[in-house]
């Protein structure tokens, strides 16, 4: 539902930028704060807009993930998605850093502890970032009991995380061009 996905950011090659503009105001909202080309990239962007254009060469240009972020979008359509194929480019890393960045959340999570000392056993809540790297979180403290230390892990997979705060639509009529290794942003992302 269109109510459920607005605040949008749509991008595209910067060719298409105003037939997406024109079409998204034929088909979507044709109200005045419908829908904002964002050009260049020392520009103000306003708030208020349902739905915003960029340009992907844009999105890595320095600054533009930080004001994106500011915006804190739903949802995310890229056009053409097979454009973004090539991991080290500028663009590609920051569409990967903005989606690590708009989805991280911090989840409370309880950890088991025992005492290796006096073999007292307790739980204590610890809160992990959804967007770290490792595969567990470890946590010191000190026991209640005997005020010894204590070291206790907890693994990655049995923390439930959350639903995607920002969906992503990925548009491409050639997902693989030359080799499959070229679909790993897209399938990443």
């Amino acid at each position: 539902e269109y109510s459920t996905m607005t605040h949008c950011l749509i991008l595209v090659k910067s060719a298409t930028t105003w037939q997406w503009h024109r079409e998204y105001k034929r088909w979507c909202d044709s109200l005045p704060l419908g829908i904002f080309v964002i050009e260049g990239t020392k520009n103000w962007i306003p708030p208020g807009f349902s739905s915003y254009i960029l340009s992907m060469d844009s999105i890595g240009r320095d600054g533009m993930v930080d004001k994106l972020l500011e915006l804190n979008f739903k949802l995310v359509i890229v056009d053409e998605a097979h454009s973004f194929k090539n991991s080290e480019s500028r663009r590609s890393q920051a569409l990967m850093q903005f989606f690590k960045q708009i989805n991280s959340v911090e989840l409370k999570h309880d950890i088991p502890l025992v005492c290796q000392l006096c073999r007292h056993q307790w739980e204590e809540t610890i809160t992990v970032k959804n967007d770290d790297t490792k595969t567990f979180t470890s946590h010191n403290t000190f026991c209640p009991s005997c005020n010894a230390q204590t070291y206790g892990r907890t693994y990655k997979e049995r923390i439930e995380a959350p639903e995607r705060k920002c969906k992503v639509i990925l548009l491409t009529g050639t997902p693989i061009v030359n080799r499959a290794d070229e679909y790993f942003v897209p399938l990443n992302i």
